[in-house]
């Protein structure tokens, strides 16, 4: 393991998993039992900035940081709900921790998820789908 990472080595072929860490993430912010979900984000989400009660900032930005080094080494399929998420930062609101709690349940439908590289004649290839 590095730095999170779930190095797996087959012949011709290198998958790179973060369930470990993800799972790690899901107990530091209860969410290891939550119900999966087969989506990142619902497009019909309206994320503003809070113009109501106040909600808990530094946990916000806690959690967005966390998804977002996932994102960055081994999680591309959530690239565009963390990427509108971390826009609220500063102010987020009850409709962002919904989307939040989305992004969450995702990870646990896709827990295993990860990236796979194939090695043939000595080119690395390397095929992803975040739509």
């Amino acid at each position: 393991m590095i730095l999170g990472i779930k190095v797996i080595r087959r012949e011709n072929e290198y998958i790179l998993t973060q369930s470990h860490y993800i799972e790690k993430k899901f107990r530091k912010f209860n969410y290891f039992d939550c119900k999966p979900s087969k989506a990142p984000i619902d497009p019909q989400s309206n994320l503003i900035p809070n113009d109501g009660d106040p909600v808990d900032q530094e946990e916000h930005a806690k959690i967005i940081g966390s998804l977002m080094y996932a994102m960055n080494y081994n999680r591309p399929n959530i690239t565009c709900a963390i990427g509108l998420l971390s826009r609220f930062t500063s102010n987020p609101s009850n409709e962002n921790w919904k989307a939040i709690d989305k992004v969450m349940r995702y990870l646990q439908h896709t827990l295993n998820y990860g990236l796979h590289y194939k090695c043939t004649s000595s080119v690395l290839e390397c095929y992803s789908d975040a739509n």
